[in-house]
C-alpha cells in the first residue's frame, strides 16, 4: 500500500472515530437545552465575527446552544460532511460551496426549504435576488439560502488600453471583439518571438463553460444524455484553442500548478492587459494601478450566460431540530447580520465571495468602490449558468472531466484531436450514467 495513502486512511479513520465518540457524548445534552451542530467555513479573522453572531442568536433563543465546527476555506469541507454523515453524527446546518450541493442532494443529505419558506410569515423570499435563489434550486426545490453569490468578471488595465489606442470594453461585447482586443494587447517588442506583453491571462473552465452555454451547447440534453461532443461545444472550444495555439495571446497556461510570478503581479505590473477572476483579487493590486472591470464577452445571437456560484447555508435531513435550524439559518441570512458583514468589508477591504444576496444591500455593495463599474458585476449576476453546470457535480461526469485533461488540450500541451477527445469523454460519461 502507498505510504501516503495509508497515512491518509489512518487520519480519516481517526477523525471518523473522534466523531463517533463525540456523538455519544453529544447525546447526553443538558435537560431543556437544544443543541444545533453547525459546520461553518471561515477565515481565522472572520471566526470572531461569527462567534458574536452565534452568541446573539443563543441569547435571543434561551435554551439553545450552537456547537460549531470551523473549517478553513482551503480545507476539504466536503470530506468533513461525508464523515459526519457516515458516522451518523449529529449535524443540523452546514455552510457549503455550490458544486458540492449536487452530490449531497442526490444522497438526500439536505432538507428542501420550500415548506419552511411557504409557512413562515416572517420570511420573504422576494427579499433576495432571484438569481441567488435560482442557483440554490434543484429540481424546483430550494436547498439553500446563500448569504452571498458571485461571478467572475474581466479586469482590464486602463493604461495598456490607452497605449494601444483601444476603447475601453463595454458589457455586451462579442467573442470576436474580445479576441481582437487580446491580439492588439499582445506585443513582441523586439521581434524575438517572445512576448513582453499578453492580451489576457488565460481562459479556464469558468470562462469557457458559460461560452458553451451562450452558444447553446449543453452537458446533458433534456433526456439526461451527455451531448458534450456536439458541434456547439466543439465550435466554442475550438475558438478557445485557437486563441491559445494560434494567436498565443495568453500569458500563463492554467494547467500550471506552481508559479514563480503570481497572476495579480503580472496584471499589476502591466504584463497582461486583462484577466478573468473573482472580484476579491483586486485587494492584491498595486494601489496606484488604474483598472476597471467589464462582463465577459458574449456570443453574437446566442444566449446570455456567465459564471455564477455561491456559498450557502443548508439544513440536513437528519437534523433533530429542523425548526430551530431554520430559525438559525434565517438569522445568518438576515439583513441585520449581512449589513454587519458589509461594514466589516468596508473596514478591512473586500474579502467576501461576491455580492450580498439581499436586494436591500445592493446600494451597500455599489458603495464599496463607487469609481468602478460594479454594475458590470451585477449585470453578470443576472444570467448565471449554474443551473446548466449543475450536472458537472455528479460523480459520473466530474471524474471523467478531471481525467481527460481538456484544459491541457485547449492550451495545446497535448496532441489529441479536440473532437476525438470530446467524443471519448462523452461516450464514457454516457456509459457511467447508464450504470
Amino acid at each position: 500500500m502507498n505510504p501516503k495513502y495509508k497515512i491518509s486512511c489512518l487520519i480519516s479513520l481517526f477523525f471518523l472515530l473522534s466523531i463517533i465518540i463525540g456523538t455519544g457524548c453529544a447525546r447526553k445534552e443538558e435537560t431543556g437545552v437544544k443543541t444545533l451542530h453547525f459546520i461553518d467555513v471561515n477565515m481565522p479573522d472572520e471566526i470572531e465575527r461569527m462567534n458574536g453572531v452565534i452568541k446573539r442568536f443563543e441569547q435571543s433563543h434561551p435554551g439553545t446552544r450552537i456547537k460549531v465546527d470551523y473549517v478553513q476555506p482551503a480545507a476539504p469541507v466536503r470530506q468533513k460532511i461525508l464523515m459526519y454523515t457516515t458516522a451518523n453524527a449529529p449535524l443540523d446546518i452546514v455552510y457549503l460551496y455550490d458544486t458540492a450541493f449536487v452530490e449531497f442532494i442526490n444522497k438526500k443529505v439536505f432538507e428542501p426549504l420550500n415548506s419552511f419558506i411557504d409557512n413562515d410569515s416572517t420570511f420573504d423570499i422576494d427579499d433576495f435576488f432571484p438569481q441567488a435563489i435560482e442557483c440554490a434550486t434543484f429540481n424546483d426545490k430550494i436547498y439553500s439560502i446563500p448569504p452571498t453569490f458571485g461571478t467572475q468578471i474581466i479586469f482590464y488595465n486602463k493604461a495598456l488600453f490607452k497605449e494601444q489606442g483601444l476603447s475601453y470594453p463595454q458589457d455586451g461585447w462579442s467573442w470576436e471583439e474580445f479576441g481582437e482586443t487580446c491580439r492588439k494587447l499582445t506585443i513582441d517588442e523586439d521581434g524575438d518571438g517572445k512576448m513582453e506583453q499578453f492580451g489576457c491571462l488565460s481562459m479556464e473552465v469558468w470562462f469557457w463553460m458559460p461560452m458553451i452555454f451562450q452558444n447553446r451547447g449543453r452537458i446533458l440534453d433534456e433526456n439526461g444524455v451527455c451531448v458534450f461532443n456536439s458541434k456547439e461545444v466543439f465550435e466554442t472550444l475550438q475558438f478557445v484553442k485557437n486563441m491559445y495555439t494560434k494567436d498565443k495571446v495568453f500569458a500563463l497556461m492554467p494547467i500550471q500548478t506552481e508559479r514563480d510570478i503570481s497572476e495579480t503581479y503580472l496584471f499589476g505590473t502591466g504584463k497582461i492587459g486583462m484577466m478573468h477572476a473573482d472580484f476579491s483579487v483586486y485587494t492584491e493590486f498595486p494601489k496606484d494601478l488604474d483598472w476597471d472591470i467589464v462582463a465577459p464577452p458574449e456570443k453574437k445571437g446566442g444566449e446570455k450566460y456567465f459564471h455564477g456560484g455561491f456559498w450557502g447555508y443548508a439544513i440536513t435531513s437528519s437534523s433533530r431540530n429542523k425548526e430551530l435550524a431554520w430559525e438559525f439559518l434565517k438569522f445568518l441570512t438576515s439583513e441585520e447580520v449581512l449589513r454587519e458583514w458589509t461594514q466589516g468589508v468596508k473596514e478591512k477591504e473586500w474579502q467576501s465571495f461576491g455580492a450580498f444576496s439581499r436586494t436591500g444591500l445592493k446600494d451597500e455593495f455599489l458603495s464599496i468602490l463607487p469609481d468602478k463599474h460594479l454594475e458590470s458585476y451585477l449585470y453578470c449576476l443576472k444570467y448565471p449558468e449554474f443551473r446548466l453546470v449543475q450536472p458537472a457535480g455528479m460523480t459520473a461526469i466530474s471524474e471523467p472531466f478531471s481525467r481527460y485533461n481538456l484544459q491541457e488540450n485547449l492550451a495545446g500541451t497535448t496532441s489529441e484531436d479536440l473532437q476525438t477527445l470530446l467524443n471519448n469523454l462523452t461516450r464514457e460519461i454516457n456509459e457511467n450514467l447508464k450504470r
